[in-house]
């Protein structure tokens, strides 16, 4: 699930299993969305993701199928337990360039301070 915020920001909700269908409909989603806009700033929550099958193949796929950014892309990850930490780091470390940035973080206020993003919009998520 992809929602803008205020025109501003993308918050990208993930839920129960990734898999690599999931992942390919995410990225057709986002393309979608910003035909017309990049969203330089994304929240990506992972608190409901309870497992994830995709393989760094699937990533690597799920980047060549996406839009070109026209500005640098600030994602911030929301990760509460070891397991979500995890696997925002491996799509971080198969992800991030000089166009994207990706941070990883376990509590809300340390995500909206590294996007310079009222807090309040993401807590009501």
């Amino acid at each position: 699930m992809v929602k803008i915020v205020n025109n501003e920001f993308l918050i990208i909700k993930l839920l129960g299993v990734l898999d690599a269908k999931a992942l390919e409909d995410l990225g057709k989603e986002l393309n979608e969305i910003e035909v017309t806009k990049t969203y330089a700033k994304r929240f990506s929550d992972v608190d409901d993701l309870k497992g994830v099958t995709v393989t760094s193949t699937d990533i690597m796929f799920y980047k060549t199928c996406r839009i070109e950014p026209r500005e640098k892309i600030y994602t911030a990850f929301y990760a509460c337990n070891d397991f979500q930490f995890g696997m925002a780091r491996m799509f971080q470390a198969l992800s991030e360039s000089e166009k994207h940035a990706i941070g990883i973080f376990r509590d809300i206020d340390s995500v909206a301070q590294w996007l310079h993003v009222d807090g309040r919009l993401l807590k009501n998520k």
